[in-house]
């Protein structure tokens, strides 16, 4: 008897009672490409002359490209499953799959004929009413920030849209303190040449804390939700709206072979004009918002949904917009990876990128980036990395040194630690492990339970803490895709990408050469013994071109070449 369960977003497999590992029945397949070649092929089809992106549109702006992160997304979850369900089928003649997970449950009857067993979930409903006060004292400090804002009139008014998720703990001459290490140093800048309003987006409740003793002005993104709740409507019925989502139903959505439509229509596209809707609402609130506190140019940390109504909104006013890379791009990225015809409007005057690797990308994968539109700088945080990077090599190879770059997505966390712990389980060798917590991983309970089921010794588990100090402490650097592994490298720290099926060497971290690769904990203790304890490293050389063709310069700069292509634009 074959039983399938997916359970809190983790696939187990049962086989006459016995634990299998389910790796062993997937095929090696790239889950990214195959969600974003489905997603194109959705998108190169023409209805009655219309495209998906035509379907829905306010004022000509096409709503489409803001929600297409998320729709990309839960493309990628189903055909996830659907590769899952597939590979096990085709080796087993019967199987019964239990679940708590609705979408799984959707594709076993809607796409496979199979009746399985929907459990009940156990996942917790967060409490949000015991953030309430860090949610006044958060709003608190924006009135400093306003009133400041409202009486200067001396300088241009100048908008950045930050997120909380990029405070983190730096070490200082003076101790420690928190610090915005995308673009704090950008906006210390900015203040000097304008009068400075930063929005800063508050990416989850976990972030309150850190949001609250961060000691530089900035005004809660919640402040203008609000604004938006009382006013979004209205302002949405005033504007010309064309509305075609009846042809939703036309739209050809096999993928290999399985007929996807009941999973389009009903699921993912369920509420696809209210999401719509929304987003038109906050592009129209934030025009209305930069034209009342008469703001001259904007400064945007990433492209996605958010940041790109912000950037349309200032395009419609003829405002300056700027954004700078928020996260690695590859060929995969639905908030970049863009092919439309005549929306100028939904990409900045100008985006500031890591390298020229990325520069490439955007060039040769859509139609609406360019080379003039794009400008190579570096990464910001290089510029408060400089003074430290140096080799910290211990002699006493005895001890190893590891740090562990977690993720906070539940169903690649998880397997991706026990991976982990069974390697340092096997490693015959003594080690110091700290596990530093992403931004937004709330799962720090999980990772007790599971240090105390595999007798971890010698481990540190933190949510905060310099990560530089942390990586130039380390030996090597363990993760599945976190940017730290990018950090690394510029330390030329050596790194394993744990892969997951679902998650396929995403960062492109071991296709360029950077990380090592490791499937199963025999990888990892392999890696090792070969790159620690035999000084081995056959990626030394590959991690320095990576820092050349990704980070440009590591030159202190990064900064000055910002603010002198903002300075420029002006004049």
């Amino acid at each position: 008897m074959v039983k399938l369960y997916y359970i809190n977003s983790l696939f187990t497999l049962f086989i006459d009672s016995q634990k299998e590992d389910i790796t062993k029945f997937l095929q090696k397949i790239n889950i990214n490409q195959e969600a974003f070649k489905f997603l194109t092929f959705i998108e190169n089809q023409q209805i009655e002359g219309f495209g998906i992106d035509d379907l829905y549109e306010v004022e000509n702006i096409k709503m489409y490209y803001f929600v297409r992160p998320s729709i990309y997304e839960q493309i990628k979850n189903y055909i996830f499953i659907i590769n899952v369900i597939d590979s096990i089928m085709n080796k087993f003649d019967s199987i019964e799959i239990y679940t708590d997970d609705a979408n799984l449950n959707i594709v076993t009857e809607s796409i496979f004929n199979i009746k399985s067993s929907l459990l009940e979930g156990n996942n917790k409903v967060s409490k949000s009413y015991k953030y309430i006060f860090k949610y006044f004292f958060r709003s608190a400090k924006s009135l400093r920030a306003l009133v400041k804002l409202l009486i200067n009139r001396d300088k241009d008014r100048f908008l950045v849209v930050s997120h909380s998720a990029d405070i983190n703990k730096i070490e200082s001459e003076d101790g420690d303190l928190y610090y915005d290490t995308q673009l704090g140093l950008v906006v210390d800048r900015l203040k000097s040449h304008y009068n400075l309003l930063n929005l800063q987006l508050l990416n989850s409740n976990e972030h309150l804390t850190k949001s609250i003793v961060y000691k530089e002005e900035y005004v809660p993104f919640e402040l203008f939700s609000l604004y938006k709740r009382v006013r979004g409507v209205k302002l949405l019925k005033q504007r010309k709206i064309t509305n075609k989502l009846g042809l939703l139903n036309r739209i050809d959505y096999r993928y290999r072979g399985f007929n996807l439509n009941q999973v389009m229509i009903n699921h993912i596209f369920k509420d696809i004009k209210g999401e719509y809707e929304s987003y038109a609402q906050e592009i129209l609130c934030a025009e209305n918002f930069m034209k009342y506190f008469k703001i001259k140019k904007c400064l945007i940390a990433g492209e996605g949904d958010r940041g790109r109504c912000f950037i349309t909104a200032a395009k419609i006013l003829g405002i300056k917009a700027f954004a700078v890379q928020h996260g690695i791009i590859n060929e995969y990225s639905p908030s970049y990876i863009v092919n439309c015809k005549n929306q100028n409007k939904l990409i900045p005057d100008m985006t500031f990128l890591w390298g020229e690797k990325y520069k490439k990308v955007l060039k040769n994968c859509t139609n609406i980036y360019n080379y003039n539109n794009t400008k190579v700088v570096g990464q910001v945080r290089t510029d408060l990395l400089r003074e430290r990077v140096n080799n910290n090599i211990q002699e006493d190879k005895s001890t190893i040194r590891i740090l562990y770059a977690t993720q906070y997505i539940k169903d690649l966390l998880e397997p991706a630690t026990k991976i982990l712990f069974e390697a340092l389980n096997n490693l015959y060798l003594n080690y110091e492990l700290v596990i530093k917590l992403h931004p937004s991983d709330k799962h720090e309970g999980l990772y007790k339970q599971l240090v105390s089921e595999y007798n971890i010794k010698n481990v540190s588990i933190l949510k905060d803490g310099d990560i530089y100090s942390m990586i130039k402490w380390s030996d090597i650097i363990v993760s599945v895709h976190s940017t730290v592994i990018v950090e690394g490298a510029i330390f030329n720290k050596p790194s394993i990408c744990i892969v997951m099926p679902k998650y396929n060497d995403e960062g492109n971290f071991i296709k360029d050469g950077v990380s090592y690769s490791a499937r199963t904990w025999e990888d990892i203790v392999e890696t090792v013994k070969r790159v620690y304890v035999n000084g081995e490293d056959i990626l030394y050389a590959y991690r320095l071109d990576y820092i050349v063709n990704n980070f440009y310069k590591i030159d202190g700069k990064v900064t000055d070449r910002i603010i002198e292509l903002i300075n420029v634009s002006e004049r």
